[in-house]
């Protein structure tokens, strides 16, 4: 596997890791949790405005769902 060093040494320093196996994995891990925070945030964002839009006649509402 070719790896590029530049990167490595940068994920060692971020993720406190010293072993380029452990850094791998580290940072898979911290790929994987990314997404998933990214979808609960995309999933509370996407149920707020649903919520908000309830009433798109009322401006508080629409105030709300573009906040």
């Amino acid at each position: 596997m070719d790896i590029d060093v530049v990167s490595l040494d940068r994920a060692k320093l971020i993720l406190g890791t010293y072993r380029v196996n452990d850094t791998v994995n580290a940072a898979l891990c911290e790929a994987a949790r990314a997404v998933e925070r990214r979808d609960q945030v995309e999933r509370a964002a996407r149920k707020r405005f649903a919520v908000a839009t309830r009433d798109p006649a009322d401006a508080g509402c629409m105030t709300e769902a573009w906040r």
